[in-house]
This record gives C-alpha cells, sequence and structure tokens, in this order.
C-alpha cells in the first residue's frame, strides 16, 4: 500500500532505469532542489610498476565538469549547480546539471524509479537506493558509468511534497576518465543533501 511520507529509491540499471511505456506519456513534472554532493572512495593506480591503493574525494564540481567534459577542477560558474528533481507521487526523481539562470537541464547525471513507500513518523521519510551514471563527458573527461546506494532521510509535507532530503550513507562505484586518465573509484562513503528548492519545477528527464 503506497503513501505519500516514505521513499525507497530503487535503480536497476541504464538500460532498465525507466519503462519503455515512459516514452509515450507525458513528461512527469517534479519539485527541484540545488544539492550538495561529497563521496570518497579508493582506486588502483599503477605508478612505477607498483600498484598502489589511492584515496579518491569527488565533490560537486568534479560531478558537474565531468558531466560537461571538462576537466573535474575548473571553476563552475556559480549559476551550474547538481539538482535533484523528485516528484513523489509518480515515483520518478533526478540529478542532474542545472543552469539556474536559464532552467535549462545541462547534463542528466542518474535517473530514478521510486517504488516501496509505507509511513514512518509524522513528516518524516527514507530515502534509499541505487544512483546509476549514465555515460557523459569523453574519453578524456566524463563519466563511464557505475551505482551508488544513498540512504538518509527526507523531511515531507502534510500533502506529500517533499521539503528537503539529507543523505548519510553513500556507497558503491563510479568509472570514467579524468585528465586524460581512466578511474574506477570504489565510493565507500558520501553525503547528498539537498540545499534549498529553487522556484520552478521541471520534467524528470528520460533515461538516455
Amino acid at each position: 500500500m503506497r503513501t505519500r511520507n516514505w521513499l525507497i529509491v530503487s535503480v536497476v540499471g541504464c538500460a532498465l532505469l525507466l519503462s519503455s511505456a515512459r516514452s509515450f506519456a507525458a513528461p512527469v513534472t517534479g519539485q527541484v532542489f540545488q544539492a550538495s554532493v561529497s563521496l570518497t572512495g579508493m582506486s588502483v593506480s599503477d605508478s612505477g610498476g607498483r600498484t598502489q591503493i589511492v584515496k579518491q574525494v569527488i565533490s560537486a564540481q568534479n560531478i558537474i565538469n565531468l558531466a560537461l567534459a571538462t576537466p573535474p577542477t575548473a571553476s563552475v560558474p556559480i549559476s551550474t549547480v547538481l539538482a535533484l528533481i523528485v516528484a513523489p507521487d509518480s515515483g520518478e526523481a533526478a540529478v542532474i546539471v542545472l543552469n539556474t539562470n536559464t532552467m535549462e537541464n545541462l547534463a542528466t547525471i542518474a535517473v530514478f524509479n521510486t517504488d516501496g513507500v509505507s509511513a514512518k513518523g509524522k513528516g518524516t521519510a527514507v530515502f534509499a537506493g541505487l544512483v546509476a551514471p549514465v555515460a557523459l563527458g569523453n574519453d578524456t573527461n566524463g563519466i563511464s558509468g557505475g551505482f551508488l546506494a544513498i540512504s538518509g532521510s527526507t523531511a515531507m509535507t502534510t500533502n506529500g511534497a517533499v521539503k528537503s532530503f539529507k543523505g548519510s550513507g553513500i556507497i558503491g562505484s563510479i568509472q570514467g576518465a579524468a585528465f586524460g586518465s581512466d578511474f574506477d573509484a570504489v565510493i565507500n562513503k558520501g553525503k547528498f543533501s539537498t540545499v534549498q528548492e529553487l522556484p520552478f519545477s521541471l520534467p524528470v528527464p528520460e533515461s538516455p
């Protein structure tokens, strides 16, 4: 039985993120939140014939740049942010790179299909599941795949709208390239949270 006070998100894979019927339906519009993201993981590096385990810290700046095929440490305009689009009633959500001035989706990072909802406390919810980065950028700077499982809590209004989300548990992996070198980072912790709700809504993008 579905209520609107608890969200559990699961994403199976890039090819199965949304049903093929989604393409025949009108786009689902959702709330838009600026998001803050920080991921920490480990990757294997070969240096001078020696294999080393290297710590990887992936920030919102890094993700935005890789999604736009630019070096991960390049400056990001203040109007370019990571954003979460969420439509609780439909069970659909996405993480995108957003231009807040033009309200334009510059790149889709992940698309979610939500399922399994049950009440847990007044005005709170748990948001957990998989994030599957899609192929973005290029062989020099880009994200080529991976998955992330995110758990946290969501505050809801009495009519079922999302007020905020705070994710404190993240595990998974991200593959891609940075500065022309491939990387495969195993994520063992991180944070994903909403910063503020933006004063407009956007369609939840389809999986590419």
